[in-house]
């Protein structure tokens, strides 16, 4: 059985989520209820990349284990796959939020992954003294999904038009005010002690420009794979395209469909190239 490159397939859905999003909410008052930040302004290109490398430089210092660090990976760099088209058109931020944290959970049910990543990805949005969309506080709220609550916070909060040597102050200020509200304070003091770091701010700065930062950290992941693993890829990826697009609504299902078939007839009839 083949082997398929995980690291790689979650590396471009979670670059599709975020092209999607910058088109989306580039022109809507979008805030995070249970945050009170206005995203509004936020450029989300590089949101996936900059808050999984948040979450892995601060995951590493909790558990090294590598299936564990292979989950933070996953799961932070699609904590927003859930996030729809019709963003623009609602009109109360909780829903929104509510939905995506939802449809994460079924998109993520639908990939060849461990299952407990649905559970993390519904609960990314809890706050640690409880008054999150579902109310789960503390320990209640998945260890990885309390550290993901960290670094997307970390990511809104982080202007790419600015030298972060500016910011850094700001930001540490936001999030340490916000220890045992919304962030578990033991995460927080790990955070502490990873951002004292130069060479963490200059990654942070850099990310958008090279793809080496972020692979250099990314546990190497591969799973063996059939066909029937590589179509459900696809089905998610074709969901992502169509659900952000009105003008590719169904199209991208419609043609996995197509495609699905072409291939399945190949391997029948063992067609050479």
């Amino acid at each position: 059985m083949e082997r398929l490159d995980l690291h790689q397939v979650v590396a471009s859905l979670a670059f599709s989520v975020d092209l999607a999003e910058t088109s989306v909410i580039a022109d809507n008052d979008f805030k995070d209820y249970t945050a009170n930040l206005n995203f509004s302004k936020h450029k989300f290109l590089n949101h996936a990349r900059r808050a999984t490398y948040v979450a892995l430089k601060v995951a590493k210092y909790i558990n090294s284990d590598e299936n564990f660090l292979s989950k933070v990976f996953i799961a932070t760099a699609l904590h927003d796959i859930g996030i729809r088209k019709d963003i623009d058109s609602a009109h109360s931020d909780f829903d929104i939020i509510l939905e995506h944290s939802k449809l994460g959970e079924a998109l993520i049910l639908r990939l060849p992954v461990d299952k407990e990543l649905a559970t993390i990805i519904k609960y990314h949005h809890e706050n640690f003294n409880g008054t999150g969309l579902y109310k789960l506080k503390a320990e209640e709220i998945p260890l990885i999904s309390r550290i993901i609550r960290l670094a997307d916070l970390f990511e809104i909060l982080y202007d790419e038009s600015k030298s972060n040597f500016i910011q850094r102050n700001r930001i540490n200020e936001w999030i340490n005010e916000h220890k045992n509200s919304l962030f578990d304070p033991k995460i927080i003091d790990i955070y502490n002690k990873v951002q004292s770091v130069d060479a963490f701010w200059l990654d942070i700065e850099n990310l958008a420009y090279s793809s080496q930062i972020l692979d250099r950290i990314i546990p190497d992941i591969k799973i063996p794979t059939t066909l029937e693993d590589i179509k459900k890829i696809a089905e998610v990826f074709a969901y992502i395209i169509d659900h952000k697009s009105h003008f590719t609504y169904t199209h991208s299902t419609n043609l996995a469909k197509h495609v699905k078939r072409y291939v399945i007839i190949l391997a029948l009839i063992r067609v050479k190239p």
